[in-house]
């Protein structure tokens, strides 16, 4: 008989929609999939599990998981505690990092930003995350740039074992409308955020315009619009042309509904934040999970793996010329079956279990 396999997923940010995609990821290999997601939120209950707990405190997150985690064959950690090392955290930190020695060969680690990882001068979070990765055997990673950068900066980075896996994945169901001949451009933001996203860039372009051409184009706001940040990002917009939003958190129908309404994505990252560098941005998943190219800056991506879906600009004029060829229809908005194919659960999982030693052993 087949043994009972029992995976357990752990979020400790607040990626809910990503959530979605991974429990179906490891749903196809495991009997059972638990969830384990810090802080309750209207949008965790949107999230699929065998078993699904909610933990508000989260200094108690990694302590629990020391006794819980013994019932699992497999122990994938989404998001760690990558963020600031305010005094608070250090509780945090120090008890992912006694997880992580107790359950080493059953844990996979998924590093989002690598630069929390590294030892900078006198940290004590910097430290117990670094000294926690000689605990895990298997590491994955966003993308391979983020996963080759990692092993660049990582002096023993060949004691690991390391795979890529997207935020998103092309195979998982969302209904794609055709691109029909047009006299429009429907232009999509996800994830409204101005701190890390350059609006402003994106406004002074559509600002330069000409009405006619101004008059063609609708910029839709995809993402949870019930912040005040997110309204002030609408109203610039709607001075000078069409808008589309819901203000509400969305749910995964209204999501999907409203991106299948874009033509294009737009995604004017900020080169501040590391994007390309420490950290890859989620742009890139929701354009193979929602079929979409995106534009997005080309410091965000050196190496080739995204350039099937991603148009690149350097700077505002080359930004223009975009627009301006949407526009015209001078831009080719398919993307090859063989590429979405690469991006399948299938597919991914095949290069899971060849990277890592420990999804074989499962």
């Amino acid at each position: 008989m087949k043994p009972f396999k029992k995976a357990l997923i752990v979020e400790f940010s607040f990626h809910y929609r990503i959530l979605s995609h991974i429990y179906s990821f490891f749903k196809k290999e495991f009997d059972e999939v638990d969830t384990i997601i810090y802080k309750n939120r209207e949008l965790v209950e949107q999230v699929p599990s065998n078993r699904k707990e909610n933990i508000k405190n989260q200094n108690t997150i990694y302590w629990k998981l020391l006794f819980r985690a013994r019932k699992y064959d497999l122990v994938f950690i989404q998001t760690g505690p990558e963020w600031r090392d305010w005094f608070s955290n250090i509780a945090i930190t120090f008890g992912f990092y006694l997880f992580t020695l107790f359950y080493k060969k059953k844990i996979i680690l998924h590093i989002r930003n690598i630069d929390r990882y590294q030892i900078k001068g006198f940290s004590t979070g910097y430290f117990l995350r670094h000294l926690a990765l000689k605990n895990v055997k298997c590491l994955t990673f966003d993308s391979i740039q983020i996963e080759n950068n990692f092993k660049k900066s990582c002096k023993n980075a060949k004691n690991f074992s390391t795979a890529v896996i997207p935020c998103y994945f092309s195979d998982i169901k969302s209904s794609v409308k055709p691109r029909i001949d047009k006299s429009g451009i429907e232009i999509g933001l996800i994830s409204i955020d101005p701190r890390r996203k350059d609006y402003d860039l994106f406004y002074d372009i559509l600002h330069s315009l000409n009405e006619d051409q101004r008059e063609k184009i609708t910029v839709v706001l995809v993402g949870n619009c019930e912040s005040r940040i997110c309204k002030g990002v609408a109203k610039m917009f709607e001075r000078i042309v069409k808008v589309k939003y819901i203000p509400k958190i969305l749910n995964d129908e209204e999501f999907i509904s409203l991106s299948n309404e874009c033509d294009i994505f737009l995604t004017p990252l900020r080169k501040s934040f590391g994007y390309g560098k420490t950290m890859e941005s989620a742009t890139y998943g929701d354009a193979i999970f929602l079929k979409r190219k995106v534009i997005v800056p080309k410091f965000s991506c050196k190496s080739k793996e995204f350039d099937e879906i991603a148009i690149y600009y350097n700077n505002k004029k080359e930004l223009l010329n975009i627009i301006i060829s949407l526009l015209e229809n001078r831009i080719d908005l398919n993307i090859k079956d063989s590429f979405l194919q690469s991006y399948s659960r299938e597919a991914v999982m095949k290069r899971l279990k060849h990277s890592c030693k420990e999804m074989e052993k499962i």
